[in-house]
């Protein structure tokens, strides 16, 4: 939508149906997350052209991130740890004890960095935040582009 390109999606079943396509020539380009793509990028199967986060990723420093070009480009992938509702505040208070221990070890960074991904360990109200508005961005592309949910 920022480009105003036309381009046809094709939707795969995840990373690896798409990289065969990319690799087979069977696809042009597309959206692929890192950890997967990193060989073939590293092997010089298949060329980074740029990554969806703001800033350049420090496993491909050569590589712009959208946000150049595109000013205001954020696509990031993330994930978070949820109990379910109900959950004894004594059970959640250890439980966000450990996660927060494990995710801020020198050791736990250090993996996610290999994999291109940041170790952030915040609170439960900054992920609320956060999710929220994660929720409103995207329910803003959908509107513009005019996207709706199957009924």
């Amino acid at each position: 939508m920022l480009t105003r390109i036309d381009i046809v999606h094709v939707p795969y079943k995840g990373s690896g149906p798409l990289i065969i396509d990319l690799l087979g020539g069977h696809a042009q380009s597309g959206f692929v997350t890192l950890l997967p793509a990193m060989q073939h990028v590293k092997a010089g199967r298949l060329r980074a052209l740029a990554v969806t986060t703001q800033k350049r990723m420090p496993l491909l420093p050569n590589v712009p991130a959208l946000a150049e070009t595109l000013p205001g480009f954020d696509i990031s992938q993330w994930n978070a740890v949820w109990a379910p509702a109900g959950t004894p505040k004594d059970v959640l208070d250890k439980l966000r004890a450990e996660i927060t221990r494990i995710v801020q070890s020198a050791d736990y960074k250090a993996r996610m960095k290999e994999q291109g991904s940041e170790a952030i360990g915040n609170s439960p109200s900054e992920l609320a935040a956060f999710q929220s508005a994660e929720i409103d961005k995207y329910r803003k592309i959908a509107q513009q582009a005019n996207i709706k949910g199957d009924q």
